[in-house]
């Protein structure tokens, strides 16, 4: 469209500089810009203005292509370059692939997930699914149609290997969310995944069936958690059938089944199943409802494994019957890290033995659970074998401790567990005094992180000292815990006096006459105030015998007249 170097204008095509200019033209714009025949008829029609805009149009989505790519290439990049931990827009990096975050970063509210806003998370998915190692959807609440959406970008992702899809069908009619639920699952089928998360989804045994997809065929399964998702004997029993089928023994290292509905029934269906895991490390059960004869059937299952660092049985019936399974348990797994054995029906006897056990085969433990165990005053005896512990959370929730205990707590902390976080002293029916005494005790502590105290008798005006004394230890405010259940009326320690500064001016003046009858007393006996308290306690002695007598004494020129038995006090 612009101008040449001929006279002739280019509509002289008699002109064979002309004719070759052209086609000289003509193939620059195939080849440059993908223009073809229709401007090459436009340069033969002499229509310059026509064809000045066919190019620029034609640059400008050349541009608009270039721009585009070169920000997929961007992001491409930034996928396998950058260090683990790195944020995009809702992803997030780990070593090797890109895990996919749909949870909450930081933090927010629950997302009721629509299909716009599904169309708009799957683009990240669909930039190269091939890079998707890890799934994370947890949190979001997804339904029928917005799971169809990321079934199809999900389905293409060949190299996940962990998928989470906890909590994520919340405020969902039942046949909505189990149908969502589905759908996403089934986007795995096939997968040869490591680790599988359904925990906080409404499920039970209807809800295991339409999950059934994602867990058939998984034998290098590493880690499986199903807590409270409303399992049964049922959902138990289908559970353990579709992992044995897959692989027997079966690999599995983690399990977890918190917060369920087990019951005897249940408990026997995942016994069964964990007599096949061979390289078990990680169990989990607390609040599951477990019976006593459940749970020696558990703890049997348990009883030829080696390998656990992580045993949570807490809040469950096992009984005092435990006791013997649990002290081969723990002395078969010196490894363990994550003992948490409170609120199982032990006695406190029965605890006592285990934490000697405790104190000599697992070296290692850094959590340590005993609550509930009704310990009362003998948690003391219990606490000595771990003085030179390395425990890090401790959990001594509901163990009558009282105002003495909690005492006796802090001297003991003064010279033990160094490195400990987090202390639960809940429900122990301490006063202000006591509560006051393990504050100072933990605020000494460098790596302390948590203190809990609730449901117990603290008055508010020791709750704002415990927090005058953290904060003057440099601890955040969020160190303590909540006092919603704290029953302030039964506290059984007074207040301290808040003197005014007349009465502390009063004290002052009075003190530093006791100092100089002191001094005087001292000299007349010839005991100075900073000898042992032995001479002091003759120097009393002797005065003490004289106002009995009503003798008169350090005359000596001065007369003080008879010093009598409340002078002395």
């Amino acid at each position: 469209g612009g101008k040449t170097e001929s006279t002739g204008g280019l509509g002289d095509l008699e002109n064979t500089e002309h004719k070759a200019h052209i086609n000289q033209l003509a193939q620059r714009l195939r080849e440059e810009l993908n223009l073809g025949d229709e401007a090459e008829q436009l340069i033969r029609q002499n229509k310059s203005e026509e064809l000045t805009d066919l190019v620029r149009k034609r640059r400008e989505e050349l541009l608009k292509q270039k721009k585009a790519n070169t920000e997929q290439d961007d992001i491409e990049e930034q996928l396998y370059n950058l260090p683990p931990g790195t944020v995009i827009g809702n992803g997030t990096l780990v070593t090797g692939h890109v895990a996919f975050v749909l949870t909450a970063v930081g933090g927010t509210e629950r997302e009721m997930i629509t299909v716009e806003t599904a169309k708009e998370y799957v683009k990240m998915i669909n930039l190269d699914p091939d890079a998707i190692g890890e799934v994370v959807l947890s949190g979001k609440s997804f339904g029928i149609e917005e799971s169809k959406v990321f079934n199809t970008a999900l389905s293409a992702c060949r190299y996940v290997t962990r998928v989470d899809l906890s909590d994520c069908i919340a405020g969902r009619p039942e046949d909505d969310a189990h149908g969502g639920l589905e759908l996403l699952a089934n986007a795995f089928e096939g997968r040869t995944l490591k680790s599988i998360l359904l925990n906080d989804n409404a499920l039970g045994s209807k809800g295991i069936r339409k999950v059934r997809r994602l867990l058939q065929g998984q034998g290098e399964l590493e880690q499986l958690e199903l807590g409270n998702t409303g399992m049964q004997e049922r959902g138990m029993a289908m559970t353990k059938e579709l992992l044995l089928t897959a692989r027997d023994p079966h690999p599995l290292k983690a399990i977890a089944l918190h917060s369920n509905l087990l019951t005897t029934e249940g408990s026997i269906k995942l016994a069964e199943l964990l007599c096949h895991c061979p390289n078990l490390t990680n169990i989990t059960t607390y609040g599951s409802r477990i019976s006593a004869t459940g749970g020696e059937a558990i703890l049997e299952a348990l009883l030829d494994k080696t390998k656990l660092v992580h045993l949570d049985i807490s809040s469950n019936n096992f009984g005092d019957g435990a006791c013997e399974s649990l002290a081969g348990i723990l002395a078969n797994n010196p490894d363990l890290v994550t003992i948490r054995i409170g609120n199982s029906g032990l006695m406190a006897s029965s605890v006592t033995r285990l934490a000697h056990i405790i104190a000599t085969s697992n070296e290692h433990v850094r959590d340590l659970d005993i609550s509930s165990s009704q310990l009362g005053k003998s948690f003391i005896a219990v606490m000595n074998h771990f003085i030179d512990s390395d425990i890090r959370v401790l959990n001594l929730d509901e163990n009558m401790i009282g105002n003495d205990g909690a005492e006796s707590l802090a001297v003991y902390l003064e010279d033990s567990l160094p490195n400990l976080e987090t202390l639960l002293v809940n429900d122990n029916n301490l006063c202000s005094n006591g509560a006051l005494a393990i504050a100072r005790a933990v605020a000494k502590k460098p790596n302390f992180q948590r203190l809990e105290m609730d449901f117990n008798f603290i008055s508010e005006w020791a709750i704002t000292e415990i927090c005058d004394i953290l904060h003057r230890a440099g601890k955040p405010s969020s160190v303590l815990g909540k006092f919603t259940l704290n029953d302030p009326e039964r506290d059984e320690d007074d207040k301290p006096e808040i003197k005014s500064d007349e009465q502390l001016k009063r004290e002052a003046e009075k003190l530093k006459q006791v100092e100089e009858d002191l001094e005087y007393l001292g000299k007349a006996f010839n005991v100075s105030v900073d000898d042992d308290k032995g001479e002091l306690d003759d120097m009393f002695n002797s005065l003490e015998q004289a106002a009995k007598e009503g003798k008169e004494v350090l005359g000596d020129g001065q007369d003080r007249g008879v010093i009598d038995a409340e002078d002395h006090d």
